[in-house]
Formats: structure tokens, C-alpha cells, sequence
């Protein structure tokens, strides 16, 4: 396979304090505007949702408490169609995570 050269890459960062529920896995496609996380208080409420600034994949994320401006996720962005990338990166994680149906 060749790989794929990012042509940059953008973090986007928190816009409220709380506890984060992702929605979205490292290795994904992402569109500008997708939620990519909720940011909740400690009872439960949803404060705001963190909405991607523009389309790529997905290549880092924090998973801990966020305070506001913090960076949260980190999108890398192509001149190849984020199509094609994300299904690179899923058959390369079938070749070295291969799911077991036997363990469940």
C-alpha cells in the first residue's frame, strides 16, 4: 500500500469545561460540522458539542476531562479523497487487529 501524505493538520479544542463523551474513533472520517464529541457536567446535562472546523481523519484525541481550550481532536487533512484514506487505515487494522469471533 502507499501511504498518504497529510498536507497539515488542525486541532480542535474544547469550547466549554466537563467530562467528554466521544462519539467519534481514532482512524475515522470526518466531515466539517460532524459533532465529534458531547461535553457533559458531572450530573449528566450536556453542555455543548464540540463540531469538527473541517474534513479529514481522524489521528489523535484526548479522553479525559476537558477544560475550555483545551485540544481535543486532531484531524489531518489530504489531497486524496478521505474516502480512499479511511479505507486504507481500516484494512491495515484488519491485517494487524484481527477480530476474533471466538472470544466473545
Amino acid at each position: 500500500m502507499a501511504p498518504f501524505i497529510a498536507n497539515g493538520s488542525q486541532w480542535v479544542r474544547a469550547n466549554a469545561s466537563g467530562i467528554v463523551h466521544n462519539i467519534v474513533n481514532l482512524g475515522d472520517q470526518i466531515v466539517k460540522g460532524q459533532v465529534l464529541a458531547e461535553i457533559g457536567s458531572p450530573y449528566g446535562e450536556i453542555i455543548d458539542a464540540v463540531k469538527a472546523t473541517r474534513s479529514g481523519i481522524l489521528i489523535g484525541k484526548q479522553n479525559i476531562p476537558v477544560q475550555e481550550g483545551e485540544a481535543m481532536f486532531h484531524i489531518a487533512y489530504f489531497s486524496e479523497d478521505d474516502e480512499d484514506i479511511a479505507e486504507q487505515i481500516e484494512s491495515v487494522q484488519e491485517l494487524l487487529l484481527p477480530r476474533d469471533n471466538n472470544l466473545n
